[in-house]
């Protein structure tokens, strides 16, 4: 596992790991679509390197967040994309301006609803590419536009 130096504000890697899943444990093979593999791999990755979860799937009438969790006193929004082949692009490349938008929306319900408003917030987005075995966690992947 490779850490890599955090920093504030700038879309920063945290760390790649190549987890001990396998080519031969695919998403198929425990007949769990690949979303669904790729979101229980990243909350147990999250756990082992220092999240709390709080949530998955969180969902209102706007969508749904795949993990909300707390890291020290920050609530983390987190974006799970997993892709089995590069062939239709890397995962970490799926998190657009469009859905940025709506993971900010329902970021801002959730803090409302729960009265965190006044806690600090991130985005981060965990990319998983199964052809690889790799996870990857961007921390601050994207900002909220003034």
């Amino acid at each position: 596992m490779k850490l890599w130096k955090f920093r504030d504000k700038k879309p920063t890697r945290l760390l790649t790991h190549e987890p001990a899943w396998g080519r031969e444990a695919s998403a198929e093979a425990d007949g769990r679509p690949p979303a669904k593999k790729g979101e229980d791999l990243a909350a147990e990755f999250l756990k082992k390197v220092g999240y709390k979860i709080l949530v998955r799937n969180y969902r209102n009438p706007l969508g749904e967040i795949d993990i909300v969790a707390k890291e020290e006193d920050v609530i983390v929004f987190v974006e799970v994309k997993t892709r089995r082949v590069k062939k239709f692009g890397l995962a970490k490349e799926a998190v657009h301006s469009q859905k940025q938008k709506k993971l900010i929306r329902l970021a801002q319900a959730y803090l409302k609803q729960h009265h965190l408003t006044k806690l600090r917030a991130r985005f981060d987005v965990v990319a998983i590419q199964l052809d690889d075995n790799r996870i990857e966690v961007i921390k601050n992947a994207f900002d909220i536009p003034c």
